[in-house]
């Protein structure tokens, strides 16, 4: 294909502009491909379709920030999955949690393991944390109350099965509010923690 250009003269003359075409494509599609892949390596949040949203502080815990490695996909699904329901409005409060943080849990017997025995405290083989801890968001600021995140756990526990089932996740989930999944919530184990949530491993 043939096209002519004014030079700085005035004079017109005739270039190819083939290659040039062929190149410049060339270059949009390796920067398209690029962003494809860091996109899905980083995977960020999707957009939700509901009355919340997350917050600033909560979208970089789960995607992760500085030396804090982002929660794995399937878990940004199924809390996301849950925000979208628009029950309640919720806050992210821990993805990775270093030595400090885990052993100050610990030693406040908010958890029973120390670094880095938790699961926040470990990395996936792709580079993910396969634990998160959310909680209720009430009139401008975290709530605990033990019925408000119960209601919550339900709503995570149930979007778990309802992706899972659509085959978007490939991860059962199980809930600090029922550790074993035996259907008996908060009355035979010796650790509640309704807030947390994280990937079964498979088999």
């Amino acid at each position: 294909m043939k096209d002519k250009i004014l030079t700085k003269k005035g004079n017109m003359m005739q270039i190819d502009l083939t290659e040039v075409t062929e190149e410049i494509t060339r270059i949009i599609e390796k920067k398209v491909e690029e962003i494809n892949i860091q996109s899905e390596k980083s995977k960020l949040l999707p957009i939700l379709q509901g009355l919340y949203k997350w917050g600033d502080a909560s979208r970089k815990k789960i995607e992760g920030h500085m030396t804090a490695p982002p929660a794995h996909p399937d878990l940004v699904k199924i809390v996301s999955r849950g925000l979208s329901y628009g029950v309640m409005d919720m806050s992210v409060i821990w993805v990775y949690r270093g030595q400090i943080a885990q052993d100050m849990a610990y030693d406040q017997h908010a958890s029973t393991k120390k670094f880095p025995n938790s699961i926040h405290n470990n990395i996936d083989e792709e580079g993910y944390v396969c634990a998160i801890d959310v909680a209720p968001y009430v009139n401008g600021k975290v709530c605990w109350k033990r019925e408000q995140c119960c209601v919550m756990a339900g709503l995570f526990l149930a979007a778990g099965k309802e992706l899972l089932a659509s085959g978007e996740i490939s991860h059962e989930v199980r809930s600090g509010s029922n550790w074993d999944r035996d259907g008996k919530f908060l009355t035979d184990q010796k650790l509640d923690d309704i807030v947390h949530l994280e990937l079964v491993p498979k088999k």
